[in-house]
């Protein structure tokens, strides 16, 4: 049931100009740490199955689970410290110390300080192509104090001095803390484009972005936006940018793939009236939002799925895309985003289909906040600044940490090999298979679920809301 991959990953060949990047073999809390430090030359490695695995995998995992949330970076959420005082065990953090591992520092050279913040405090920053290019300094990662700080809509007056250096605090994402420290998370999950959110969710639904690199001119992003909305458009290979289409496309989406092979999927979305409506990226895709699977297939709100599953709906192939109040956002000033992808991923485990599916929880974009892991460059479009991933399954490894070099692409690649569906013609070159965080042979564990019954309610509730004015629109 295995798709053939039709790019060559041994012959992946990173611009001599490249940001440092740092691969290798995952570890276990406590097992040897192998990442290559910051400055180490380029270690990008494919993955292959294990022996045998690759023949009982798709016949073990029956359902794939996108979960896709906003904004945010790997130390953002993973960098801080646990409520005993310890950095999430294994994962190269900013606050997990290792040897020769450099300071944050500001354009200037000086060092500066990370400090723990409240996942609900709402500044934002700038962060499309020239904030990340400029952040990323040629691998330095030292230009994240020269963020523009955006629109202040939801937090009046001037942010704190250097407030992109944030780690949120153990007690907001302790979910999500858990969820990897049980199952398993990768530290070098890089966003496929060099970019924010738009961009982003066009490549988690088609492997691709149509050459766009930037959000629509006019909001929403998609066939319904206003007849004079454009996108912005790159060059992978010189780098050149000039005005695009009007953003509602024709390029495959996995989607396609899916239908053609009688596969099962649904698209779990925030409504109109909700900002999160922008997130609902099928609206870009001509033949689904203008055909009927617009509304047989894209389903809102987003709670519908934790209904659906319950009532034994799974599809094969699922995204589930939050409301405002569940996203992470950083302007959207909630901290239901835990709460409400526990809720999804209780769903599942706590359905008769925990034993035959992989729930993949990824971010779009880093969000403006800080990172200290340089991406390495595969073209003049990607990778993006490194972004959380866990994935949660009864065969993933257990409290395992990956330092595999992973993107958008390796998600796709993944859910292809499992469902038996071909391969997208992907732009992301670097598409490996996450095979190094699964274990097929192992013996499925019995779930416990992630968050209190109080706490599921309130997140539910949240991503049934349907009228939530907009913060910004990347």
């Amino acid at each position: 049931m295995n798709s053939a991959r039709g790019i060559a990953l041994s012959a992946l060949v990173l611009s001599t100009v490249a940001i440092a990047a740092c691969g290798g073999s995952g570890t276990s809390p406590g097992g040897p740490n192998q990442i290559a430090l910051r400055g180490a030359a380029p270690g990008v490695t494919p993955h292959a199955w294990a022996r045998g695995s690759v023949s009982i995998g798709p016949a073990k995992i029956q359902h794939v689970v996108f979960v896709i949330q906003e904004n945010r970076s790997f130390d953002n959420i993973f960098g801080g410290l646990d409520d005993k005082g310890n950095p999430f065990p294994g994962a190269d953090s900013v606050s997990n110390e290792f040897p020769g591992e450099p300071t944050p520092v500001n354009h200037l050279g000086y060092p500066v300080q990370m400090v723990s913040g409240a996942l609900k405090d709402c500044y934002s920053a700038a962060h499309d192509r020239p904030q990340a290019v400029g952040e990323i300094d040629g691998g330095k990662m030292d230009g994240f104090d020269l963020e523009d700080v955006g629109k202040l809509k939801c937090a009046p007056g001037t942010p704190p001095p250097d407030y992109v250096y944030q780690t949120v605090r153990y007690a907001d994402v302790k979910p999500y803390w858990q969820m990897g420290e049980q199952y398993a998370i990768s530290d070098r999950m890089f966003e496929s484009i060099l970019s924010s959110s738009f961009g982003a969710h066009l490549f988690l639904a088609a492997g691709q972005s149509g050459h766009v690199y930037d959000y629509p001119s006019k909001s929403p992003w998609g066939c319904d936006s206003p007849a004079t909305s454009t996108t912005a458009i790159i060059d992978e290979g010189t780098g050149k940018v000039g005005r695009g289409p009007y953003p509602c496309f024709y390029f495959p989406s996995f989607p396609d793939e899916l239908d053609a092979q009688h596969i099962s999927w649904r698209y779990y979305a925030a409504q109109t009236g909700d900002y999160g409506y922008l997130w609902s990226v099928l609206d870009a895709f001509g033949r689904i939002r203008l055909g009927p699977e617009w509304t047989t297939n894209v389903i809102g709100p987003p709670a519908q799925f934790v209904t659906d599953v319950a009532n034994g709906k799974l599809a094969g192939m699922t995204w589930v895309t939050p409301t405002n109040k569940t996203s992470d956002h950083p302007e959207s000033s909630s901290n239901l985003g835990p709460a409400w992808v526990a809720s999804v991923v209780d769903a599942v485990g706590q359905s008769s289909f925990w034993d035959s599916t992989a729930i993949l929880i990824v971010w779009d974009d880093w969000g403006g906040w800080y990172d200290h892991v340089p991406p390495p460059s595969i073209n003049q479009a990607g990778f993006g600044l490194r972004v959380p991933f866990v994935v949660v399954s009864p065969y993933v490894k257990h409290a395992y940490v990956s330092h595999t070099v992973h993107s958008f692409g390796s998600m796709l690649h993944f859910a292809e090999e499992m469902l038996g569906a071909p391969t997208l013609g992907q732009e992301d070159a670097f598409d490996d298979d996450l095979s190094d965080m699964f274990d097929f042979t192992q013996t499925p564990a019995p779930f416990k679920p992630f968050a209190s019954s109080r706490s599921r309610a309130r997140a539910r509730a949240a991503a049934a809301e349907a009228h939530e004015p907009p913060p910004d629109d990347d």
